[in-house]
């Protein structure tokens, strides 16, 4: 992402691209107005959706992020909008919980990817945001030696399902990977780092320093003087391919961060899930529910009724998670086994054809293990007390 002057003369020696009309078919990538460095956005344009970050500046000059989390293309697929969001949460320093994590709407965005007399790879970016409303003219951003691939590379919006709230957006280019790192400071107000030049450094693997930065308020008249970088860390990307989904062979990676101060930030996160997994290749069914996870069915008459807790531990895209998903029903929950079945014990097996006695659950926590009857209380302390 094009963040400062800084950046852009660290990286002149890996110009070596220009944009052309190839970029037309997918807006994935870093995009910057290059008359104001320090600021600019990236996209993930899953073809059906899109989902874009937006970093600048405070009145004061700190930086911050704001993103739109999906909106509406028109019929063409050239202009989008959404409503823009802005979060506070816990800091990076900190132990990660979504439940501290606070969004809200504060205005909306609108690109436009085929304004009149722009060249390929050019667009317009409207925003109004705190009683403030500006157009800036955006362009990709190049650098490395090759255009982003969005499904064919690192390109996209990186999370850790375990912990919304927080993402990288990673864009690569060839041999090299732009990264940023959208948190929060020890305040708990947006915070973005970046590594504006990640060499790639082994097979799936990228290495490169980390920044922090101030800059000129997105609310007044662009102020070059006010653009600086601060050093934050140094920083490694490990990327790894997971298992097919549906056709599409997503990734994981390892964000690997370790501040000046002594400071080390080690995540697994995964590629967000929206809209189209890969180019042409639909996303998981289960994402049209928002999820997934899924609950057992109760069994049927005459069997023994039962409350089966399915721990599904699986991200939009297939990988292992920590989250899980319990049935509130209080229905299910108080139902009993019929005289004809006895209940089995806590601690005994079940499955679809046996239920547990009254309070209890058929814990089946998708590890490899067989299902179990357990206290309903004990289940969610012991599976459930972290999940949102």
């Amino acid at each position: 992402m094009p963040l400062f002057a800084a950046t852009r003369r660290m990286l002149a020696a890996l110009l070596a691209f220009v944009a052309t009309g190839a970029f037309a078919a997918n807006y994935s990538d870093i995009w910057w107005d290059p008359d104001e460095p320090g600021w600019g956005l990236t996209l993930a344009d899953h073809e059906s959706n899109l989902w874009a970050v937006w970093y600048t500046y405070r009145k004061d000059g700190s930086p911050t992020w704001m993103f739109v989390s999906g909106g509406t293309f028109d019929a063409a697929h050239t202009r989008f909008s959404g409503t823009l969001f802005q979060a506070s949460g816990p800091s990076w320093r900190a132990p990660f919980a979504s439940r501290a994590v606070d969004v809200k709407p504060v205005g909306n965005v609108t690109l436009d990817f085929g304004p009149a007399a722009a060249s390929p790879g050019q667009a317009t970016f409207t925003y109004s945001v705190d009683g403030v409303t500006a157009t800036k003219k955006i362009e990709r951003y190049a650098f490395g030696n090759a255009p982003s691939a969005w499904g064919h590379d690192a390109t996209d919006l990186w999370w850790n399902p375990a912990e919304s709230g927080w993402g990288i957006a990673l864009t690569q280019h060839g041999n090299t990977l732009f990264g940023v790192w959208y948190t929060y400071d020890d305040s708990g107000q947006p915070l973005f780092v970046f590594m504006p030049g990640g060499v790639a450094s082994g097979s799936g693997q990228f290495t490169g320093d980390l920044f922090t930065a101030q800059g000129s308020w997105f609310g007044g008249a662009y102020d070059g003087s006010k653009a600086h970088t601060v050093p934050f860390a140094a920083g490694k990307v490990t990327l790894s391919a997971g298992a097919a989904v549906q056709g599409f062979t997503p990734q994981r990676a390892d964000w690997n961060a370790k501040a000046g101060d002594g400071s080390v930030t080690d995540k697994l996160v995964t590629q967000i899930g929206f809209g189209n997994a890969a180019p042409s290749v639909a996303a998981p069914p289960c994402l049209a529910n928002g999820t997934c996870m899924s609950i057992d069915p109760t069994a049927t008459a005459p069997m023994c009724s039962y409350r089966a807790c399915r721990v599904v531990a699986m991200d939009p895209y297939g990988y292992g998670g920590t989250t899980c998903l319990c049935s509130a029903d209080a229905a299910l929950a108080s139902m009993l086994c019929a005289s004809s079945r006895p209940a089995a014990p806590d601690g005994a097996s079940c499955n679809a054809g046996e239920g547990c006695a009254v309070g209890s659950v058929c814990a089946t926590v998708a590890t490899g293990m067989p299902a179990v009857c357990m206290r309903e209380g004990d289940f969610m302390m012991g599976y459930c007390a972290s999940s949102y």
